[in-house]
């Protein structure tokens, strides 16, 4: 019997993928895991997929092609993971939805789960954070998440079924919260 009441193989999550979308930082990963194991379903990090075999990160990958061509690779490895048999979690990358046939295919294929957070925090998880994040938008964190949002907060608004403020409550509470929002979206 698992935390969640139920034994293994056995799956709390509604049919579909639940793709969880949102800025650098917004917890995408951590949530993923955490609602993935509460679901009793797998979890899929879009980073991971970006070079299947390869031990670069995406942040190395970044770093090295740039931000045009990471978002072709990006792009690529979306496509590969949404023609996976549901259901699933997946945390896309904070830019993911920069590309217009990459929203279509998250909207078409994913109940989409907007992750915010305040600014402030935003920035000090950016600041805090070991994994290689090279600047998107030029200047310190709070300048980076600040005009990040203002690019992508429409993106994500567009294609968002829900959100979820992930500064509000701690993992478990918001796998909670973040299953009751994939159950009503999908219902």
């Amino acid at each position: 019997m698992r935390s969640n009441g139920t034994t293994e193989g056995e799956s709390l999550a509604p049919e579909g993928v639940l793709a969880l979308i949102g800025l650098r930082c917004s917890g995408k990963t951590r949530l993923g895991r955490a609602l993935a194991e509460f679901a009793g379903t797998p979890f899929v990090d879009l980073d991971d997929e970006l070079e299947p075999g390869s031990s670069r990160g995406a942040g190395e990958l970044l770093a090295e092609v740039g931000e045009a061509r990471f978002r072709e690779i990006e792009a690529r490895a979306l496509e590969r993971v949404l023609e996976r048999e549901p259901p699933f979690v997946l945390a896309t990358g904070g830019g993911a939805i920069e590309r217009a046939a990459s929203r279509v295919l998250l909207a078409e294929r994913a109940i989409c789960l907007w992750l915010r957070a305040d600014p402030h925090v935003l920035a000090a998880r950016l600041s805090g954070d070991s994994a290689l994040r090279p600047p998107l938008a030029g200047g310190g964190p709070l300048e980076e998440v600040a005009l990040l949002a203002a690019r992508r907060d429409p993106l994500y608004a567009g294609i968002a079924r829900a959100e979820l403020w992930s500064d509000r409550a701690g993992v478990p509470e918001l796998a909670a919260r973040a299953l009751d929002a994939w159950r009503g979206a999908a219902g």
